[in-house]
Protein backbone atom coordinates (compact mmCIF):
# COMPACT_ATOMS: atom_id res chain seq x y z
CA UNK A 1 0.00 0.00 0.00
CA UNK A 2 3.09 2.82 0.59
CA UNK A 3 4.69 1.84 -2.85
CA UNK A 4 1.07 2.75 -4.41
CA UNK A 5 0.74 5.98 -2.48
CA UNK A 6 4.75 6.69 -3.18
CA UNK A 7 3.41 6.40 -6.98
CA UNK A 8 0.45 7.77 -6.97
CA UNK A 9 2.18 11.01 -5.14
CA UNK A 10 5.20 10.71 -8.11
CA UNK A 11 2.04 11.36 -10.58
CA UNK A 12 1.21 14.30 -8.92
CA UNK A 13 4.25 16.16 -8.73
CA UNK A 14 5.37 14.93 -12.20
CA UNK A 15 2.10 16.95 -13.43
CA UNK A 16 1.22 20.21 -11.40
CA UNK A 17 -0.77 21.11 -13.86
CA UNK A 18 -3.39 18.37 -12.12
CA UNK A 19 -4.94 21.00 -10.27
CA UNK A 20 -6.24 23.05 -12.90
CA UNK A 21 -7.29 20.35 -15.38
CA UNK A 22 -10.37 20.17 -17.04
CA UNK A 23 -11.63 16.37 -16.56
CA UNK A 24 -13.76 13.97 -18.90
CA UNK A 25 -15.51 10.49 -17.93
CA UNK A 26 -15.22 8.10 -20.86
CA UNK A 27 -16.50 5.37 -19.22
CA UNK A 28 -18.78 4.91 -16.05
CA UNK A 29 -20.78 1.54 -15.27
CA UNK A 30 -20.78 -0.80 -12.50
CA UNK A 31 -17.59 -2.04 -13.07
CA UNK A 32 -15.39 0.11 -14.87
CA UNK A 33 -14.56 3.71 -14.49
CA UNK A 34 -12.00 5.56 -16.91
CA UNK A 35 -11.54 9.71 -17.42
CA UNK A 36 -9.22 11.90 -18.43
CA UNK A 37 -7.71 14.97 -16.75
CA UNK A 38 -6.42 17.59 -19.55
CA UNK A 39 -3.89 20.63 -18.88
CA UNK A 40 -5.63 23.76 -19.32
CA UNK A 41 -3.19 25.04 -22.05
CA UNK A 42 -4.30 21.56 -23.97
CA UNK A 43 -0.77 19.83 -24.12
CA UNK A 44 -0.58 17.00 -21.81
CA UNK A 45 -3.34 14.43 -21.13
CA UNK A 46 -3.30 12.38 -18.15
CA UNK A 47 -5.99 9.02 -17.99
CA UNK A 48 -7.03 6.46 -15.67
CA UNK A 49 -8.84 3.14 -16.01
CA UNK A 50 -10.17 1.30 -13.11
CA UNK A 51 -11.73 -2.03 -12.35
CA UNK A 52 -13.91 -2.65 -10.22
CA UNK A 53 -14.89 -5.76 -10.43
CA UNK A 54 -13.80 -9.11 -9.63
CA UNK A 55 -13.57 -9.94 -13.99
CA UNK A 56 -11.57 -8.80 -16.47
CA UNK A 57 -13.13 -5.89 -17.79
CA UNK A 58 -12.41 -2.68 -20.88
CA UNK A 59 -13.04 0.70 -20.55
CA UNK A 60 -12.47 3.67 -23.03
CA UNK A 61 -10.24 6.61 -23.09
CA UNK A 62 -9.50 8.24 -26.43
CA UNK A 63 -7.34 6.71 -29.00
CA UNK A 64 -3.78 8.65 -28.87
CA UNK A 65 -0.03 7.51 -28.26
CA UNK A 66 -0.49 6.39 -24.46
CA UNK A 67 2.52 6.09 -22.63
CA UNK A 68 1.55 3.57 -19.71
CA UNK A 69 3.02 5.43 -16.08
CA UNK A 70 1.64 2.98 -13.92
CA UNK A 71 -0.94 -0.25 -13.07
CA UNK A 72 -1.23 -3.30 -14.35
CA UNK A 73 -3.38 -2.55 -17.68
CA UNK A 74 -2.94 -1.96 -21.58
CA UNK A 75 -4.40 0.14 -24.03
CA UNK A 76 -4.91 0.22 -27.44
CA UNK A 77 -3.44 3.51 -28.66
CA UNK A 78 -5.58 2.93 -32.22
CA UNK A 79 -8.87 2.50 -30.50
CA UNK A 80 -8.02 3.61 -26.86
CA UNK A 81 -9.65 0.33 -25.71
CA UNK A 82 -7.84 0.00 -22.47
CA UNK A 83 -7.91 -4.08 -21.23
CA UNK A 84 -7.88 -4.16 -17.08
CA UNK A 85 -7.41 -7.61 -15.21
CA UNK A 86 -9.71 -8.45 -12.10
CA UNK A 87 -9.46 -5.22 -10.06
CA UNK A 88 -7.07 -3.88 -11.92
CA UNK A 89 -5.81 0.24 -12.70
CA UNK A 90 -4.08 2.25 -15.11
CA UNK A 91 -2.31 5.65 -15.33
CA UNK A 92 -1.05 6.85 -18.68
CA UNK A 93 -0.30 10.45 -20.34
CA UNK A 94 0.21 11.53 -23.84
CA UNK A 95 3.54 11.23 -25.18
CA UNK A 96 4.25 15.07 -24.79
CA UNK A 97 2.72 14.83 -21.14
CA UNK A 98 5.36 11.99 -19.69
CA UNK A 99 8.55 13.27 -17.69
Amino acid sequence: MQRLHQTLVGVRRRHPWLVRARTAIHTLDSTALSYTLAAPDGRSTLGVALNFGPSPATAGIPAAAWTPVEGDASVDSVTGVVSLPPTGWFIATTSGSHK
